[in-house]
């Protein structure tokens, strides 16, 4: 798991409030590089998981309106402030480690959320939600989901306008899932926006 640094576990071997213990964790999603970019970006110019979070708030906060008008927001911050949370322990290993086993995968991720939110006063309301995320039977983790999707293709983007790579599997992957819905004109939006390449 290729990172921009370590946490110095000093840090996070000291004695203090649980809710600064779990800012000192989420500061490994700033230094861990989204892993499926560093093939094709220098890793020094590497999105971190950090980054990617902040777009898919930012992007629900734009889109609301125009995609999912009764919404609530707030919920929706939450959820997509969390929703890669469990990359904190186990790593971004949507990418990495290939023909894992989904259900696998979702109780290393269910067992570093508890973990992580194990001493929060509202950690129950939190695993609860990152368990909504992963059901994907509401509104909002719906939104989340799609949101996510569609900051992976607008970062696509970016990269292959500033490398003059191309990236196609990232914009086939959103098609597949999305491209016959309510993001059908947002994706072709953001294809308009790719290089010839």
């Amino acid at each position: 798991m290729k990172t921009k640094n370590s946490l110095p576990t000093s840090l996070l071997k000291k004695q203090t409030d649980p809710n600064i213990q779990l800012y000192l964790q989420f500061n490994k999603l700033k230094l861990l590089y989204r892993q499926g970019w560093l093939r094709f970006v220098p890793e020094s110019k590497c999105e971190s998981v950090a980054e990617h979070t902040l777009g898919v708030i930012l992007l629900g906060l734009l889109f609301k309106d125009k995609l999912a008008s009764d919404l609530d927001i707030c919920k929706y911050m939450k959820m997509s402030l969390i929703h890669d949370f469990g990359e904190i322990i186990i790593g971004d290993l949507k990418t990495t480690i290939e023909n894992e086993n989904p259900d696998d995968k979702y109780n290393r991720e269910k067992s570093a959320i508890k973990d992580l939110f194990k001493n929060i006063a509202d950690g129950e309301e939190f695993i609860n939600l990152w368990t909504e995320i992963e059901e994907g039977q509401t509104a909002e983790a719906i939104f989340v989901k799609q949101m996510d999707k569609i900051e992976m293709i607008l970062q696509a983007s970016i990269y292959e306008n500033t490398y003059q790579q191309k990236m196609q599997e990232f914009y086939d992957y959103t098609r597949t899932k999305y491209g016959e819905t309510s993001l059908k004109y947002l994706i072709e939006e953001i294809e308009s926006l790719r290089p010839e390449l």
